[in-house]
This record gives structure tokens, C-alpha cells and sequence, in this order.
């Protein structure tokens, strides 16, 4: 039997979080949507998820909080996919861009973290999954 593919999908705003839930069930895979980091903390607990899509920039806990918790917390399998408007350059030592160079040079022995600039078309988010070594 072929291992379960669960997702969190974090996003402040309803409207991606709920479109990207849409793209992944379409993927096969089982769903958990979050309104902020906290949340997805506590899901990613309790669902053990196999991908995590984040927005980038959220209030309270960004993106990139999130994902250094769960790297810092020793999960290093579930892979990671940020999303964002505002993705920046790679110069910006604050943007998204940026912040996916420095995850993977520091966490080496995590799957390296990807990035979609929003908006995006399915196309683009299923090359991504694919990229990633999801595969329907």
C-alpha cells in the first residue's frame, strides 16, 4: 500500500490557502489548511505531513519562522514549498528568495525548500511538485 500524502497548507489569507488545498487534492493528497504558524505547528504535530506550503510573509509568524521551528525541531523529512507575492532578490537579505538559499546551505540534511512566486497557474505549481519528487 503506497504511503498516505498529507499536506499543511498555511496562508493568512483564505482565498490561496483554500486555492492550494484545491491544487494538492487534486495531487492526491489528504489536506490541512492553517490561518498562521501556530496553527500548522500543532497540525504538523499531529498529521506528520509529508509536504508543508507556506505563505512567506504572515503576521504574528512568517513563513520562514515557521519553517526554521520545524527544522530546528529536528524534522528534517517534510518537505517544504514557500509561496509568495513578494518573493524578492536573493540580495535582500529578508526576502523569501534569500531565506530559501540560507535554508538550504544550513540545513543540509533536510530536503531543500522550494518557492513559487504568486500568482501561479496549476501548470506551474504541478512542475514544482514534480521538481520536488511528488509524482501522480
Amino acid at each position: 500500500m503506497a504511503e498516505e500524502k498529507i499536506a499543511v497548507v498555511v496562508d493568512d489569507e483564505p482565498m490561496p490557502r483554500r486555492l492550494v488545498g484545491e491544487f494538492l487534492k487534486m495531487y492526491g493528497f489528504k489536506v490541512h489548511e492553517a490561518e498562521s504558524g501556530e496553527k500548522a505547528k500543532e497540525l504538523i504535530q499531529t498529521h506528520d505531513p509529508r509536504l508543508v506550503v507556506t505563505d512567506f510573509y504572515m503576521p504574528e509568524m512568517t513563513g520562514a519562522q515557521l519553517v526554521t521551528h520545524l527544522r530546528e525541531s529536528g524534522n528534517h523529512h517534510v518537505k517544504v514549498l514557500g509561496i509568495s507575492g513578494m518573493a524578492g532578490e536573493r540580495d535582500d537579505p529578508k526576502s523569501m528568495k534569500a531565506f530559501v538559499e540560507q535554508h538550504n546551505a544550513k540545513f543540509t540534511q533536510a530536503p531543500p525548500m522550494h518557492f513559487l512566486e504568486k500568482p501561479f497557474s496549476l501548470n506551474k505549481f504541478n512542475a514544482k511538485l514534480h521538481e520536488m519528487g511528488f509524482h501522480d
